[in-house]
């Protein structure tokens, strides 16, 4: 089973969730883990022996650029994880700006699946993006009334 982890900004957040990536690695079930991370804490993923391969997201982009680069930006890394068919994802961001890019990017590969089981995949993608998104529409719901 091929694992991808999701950690975008925050340095301190991700130093703190190395141990979780280690008892990841030695798990007996998966094969590999991939890490998806913000540019700007490059220097502490670099050589992290828990991590097989890093793809980079420029989080510059997605916290302060214009809507049409963070769409660019959603879509440019959203067709490389594509094609890396992780089987399991943990999303240690839990920030709702990318609980709306993880829905949004779900939505597009479920466009462009080929098989039932891609579909599934996708979905459930989607899935998890939309439980974030949902938390924060029922938080603004709750606000208001």
């Amino acid at each position: 089973m091929k694992a991808l982890v999701i950690k975008i900004a925050a340095i301190g957040d991700f130093l703190m969730a190395t141990p979780a990536l280690r008892a990841l690695k030695q798990a007996p079930q998966v094969s590999g883990v991939d890490l998806l991370a913000g540019r700007s804490i490059a220097a502490a993923v670099a050589g992290n022996p828990d991590v097989d391969r890093v793809f980079y997201l420029d989080d510059r982009r997605i916290f302060h650029g214009l809507p049409w680069s963070k769409a660019l930006e959603v879509l440019r890394i959203s067709r490389r994880l594509r094609r890396e068919k992780s089987d399991v994802g943990f999303n240690f961001h839990p920030d709702w700006r990318f609980n709306i890019i993880l829905f949004l990017a779900g939505s597009i590969m479920c466009g462009q699946d080929q098989k039932m089981d891609q579909l599934i995949l996708f979905r459930g993608i989607q899935w998890m993006g939309a439980g974030g998104v949902m938390k924060l529409a029922f938080t603004i719901i709750g606000e208001i009334f």
